[in-house]
């Protein structure tokens, strides 16, 4: 078993498992099966039958029944809103979620196309505008989930800092404690909150043939709604088309559009998108040092915090 399916708890071959799984959704015979090794948590892999492509999300094994079965409720809220998410198909016995023995799942659509990450690049101009709108209508639903604990959240950045600030190069040291002295003064019990999707990166958005898909709400939490407008701007803006402080107004302006900012978020969000500049650093390096995390992946995410360091 590769290491990739470690992140579950099995000892019988996967292909077993594959059969089975199959066999509890009714799509037909397994033809074929690929893990999909993007993500640091779970075990996503592209089931092929004689009825098409599927996807299975198995949970990895750290997960609790409550966190399970809080990503399941997330899921449903979000498609029945109407926001582009894959297909989660129902069971034989009409469950969302399957489980036996150790192994919990749930089985979505596949969707025929590429994330943002694949293409290597970030979306136009149009496609922001698409996505920019699915940010602002996930964080009109209605919907308070309980509190999940993100460690790469931009609001455990002080924390994590000073995990792995000896780490660092005293130059970018220096840079990221004043970044969060700043973030710190943000008045966030003040700042409006709603559900957010919390990861709008480019893994996360798949561009299928007819739109753009919202994947992975495994950290959607009740969150400022400066957390999703932070994302758009450190992770979906050109660097090339202008400053850190313009690429922040233009995207506060299209998300306003869909969902007005109100004055006091539009006053700190400034030093939002600059913390959520580092966050991705610190979650990385955290990996990479305390965890031992050397993969691709890993050390993508250490370049691209450091690029943002010096976004300005």
């Amino acid at each position: 078993m590769s290491a990739f399916f470690e992140r579950i708890d099995t000892s019988k071959p996967i292909s077993n498992l594959m059969e089975e799984i199959c066999a509890a959704y009714d799509i037909g015979k397994l033809q074929h099966f690929a893990p999909i090794e993007v993500g640091y948590e779970d075990c996503n892999v592209k089931i092929t039958t004689d009825k098409g492509n599927f996807l299975a999300k198995i949970f990895a094994k750290f997960r609790t029944v409550e966190e399970i079965t809080r990503i399941v409720e997330i899921m449903q809220k979000i498609i029945a809103a109407g926001i582009h998410h894959p297909k989660i198909y129902k069971t034989i016995k009409g469950d969302f979620a399957y489980k036996k023995d150790n192994i919990s799942m749930v089985l979505m659509e596949f969707i025929n196309g590429k994330t943002f990450y694949e293409m290597n690049r970030i979306p136009d101009e149009a496609e922001f505008r698409e996505i920019t709108e699915q940010a602002a209508k996930i964080n009109a639903i209605a919907y308070k989930p309980s509190y999940l604990f993100d460690g790469w959240a931009v609001q455990n950045a002080p924390n994590l800092f000073e995990v792995v600030k000896d780490f660092m190069k005293p130059n970018d040291r220096t840079r990221v404690a004043k970044i969060i002295e700043d973030f710190k003064q943000i008045p966030m019990d003040k700042l409006p909150h709603a559900f957010v999707h919390g990861d709008f990166i480019p893994t996360n958005l798949i561009k299928g043939p007819d739109q753009i898909y919202i994947l992975d709400f495994s950290v959607a939490n009740w969150y400022p709604r400066l957390q999703e407008v932070a994302l758009l701007v450190t992770h979906l803006t050109d660097k090339t088309k202008g400053s850190l402080a313009h690429r922040t107004q233009y995207v506060a302006d299209v998300y306003s559009q869909f969902l007005p900012l109100e004055e006091i978020e539009r006053k700190y969000l400034a030093p939002y998108v600059r913390a959520d500049t580092i966050s991705e650093l610190l979650g990385a390096l955290n990996e990479k040092h305390l965890k031992g995390n050397t993969s691709i992946e890993n050390e993508h995410w250490i370049e691209f915090g450091l690029k943002g360091l010096y976004d300005d």
